[in-house]
């Protein structure tokens, strides 16, 4: 039987095109300062659910992302870090220490900061040093929970590598993909997956994973164990 806090997480996921698309074109109307232009590799800080989103990213446009692009889930920095470097802090709450730790360790370096996330210690570090910043309202995310509302994520990291055109991809493009994700349609694959694994237990080895965005690990672990669909059916590769 399916009560109230479910019903709020079956939303949720519903809502994970909504997420995306909002975030994405609120992202896009960030005007951003001109130096963030000039950067010559991006640093990105996140801790669990918000570090997903990255390797999404990172992974999907492989091809496309034109600079370096490190995903750090520590408290330490790697030492290439300086003027030239976009670090990106990821926290959908804003108050993950390890992003707060390296976001002020960030402006020592004299990094170039943004930060993406609700609110919190986040939003008054990124405030407090006046840097730039992407802070959304999980309006499309009534569950509450930040690992089912990583579609603000994923949108908001997008948007930013496009508005400082860092990313080789149209932007007129990524909008109509999205719109071919069909929620409808994962349910339904979910649902057959769980009739087909009911009463077993998992057991295996995960090979050695390939870089190739066809066989990549990530997309095998996240997107099929997750939503049960190959990311090919969202982007259309």
């Amino acid at each position: 039987m399916i009560d109230a806090a479910d019903d709020q997480v079956l939303k949720s996921i519903n809502f994970f095109p909504e997420q995306i698309k909002d975030s994405l074109e609120k992202s896009l109307k960030l005007s951003l300062p001109k130096e963030y232009q000039q950067i010559k590799n991006i640093v990105a800080c996140g801790m669990g659910g918000s570090r997903f989103p990255h390797y999404i990213i990172k992974e999907l446009f492989k091809e496309e992302i034109k600079i370096p692009y490190l995903i750090n889930d520590d408290y330490n920095l790697p030492g290439f870090v300086d003027s030239n470097t976009l670090v990106i802090l990821s926290s959908y709450s804003g108050m993950t220490e390890e992003v707060l730790t390296t976001g002020q360790k960030a402006y020592e370096k004299k990094a170039k900061i943004i930060g993406i996330s609700t609110g919190g210690e986040l939003k008054k570090f990124i405030n407090k040093i006046n840097a730039s910043g992407y802070f959304f309202d999980p309006v499309y995310n009534p569950s509450g929970q930040p690992r089912i509302g990583f579609g603000y994520l994923i949108g908001g990291i997008l948007g930013i590598l496009l508005n400082l055109e860092v990313l080789n991809y149209q932007k007129n493009e990524v909008i109509p993909a999205i719109n071919n994700i069909d929620i409808k349609k994962i349910e339904n694959d979910a649902e057959q997956m769980a009739k087909k694994i009911f009463n077993k237990y998992p057991y295996g080895r995960i090979k050695k994973p390939s870089g190739t965005k066809k066989n990549c690990h990530f997309y095998l672990l996240f997107f099929q164990t997750i939503f049960f669909i190959s990311p090919k059916k969202i982007f259309n590769y």
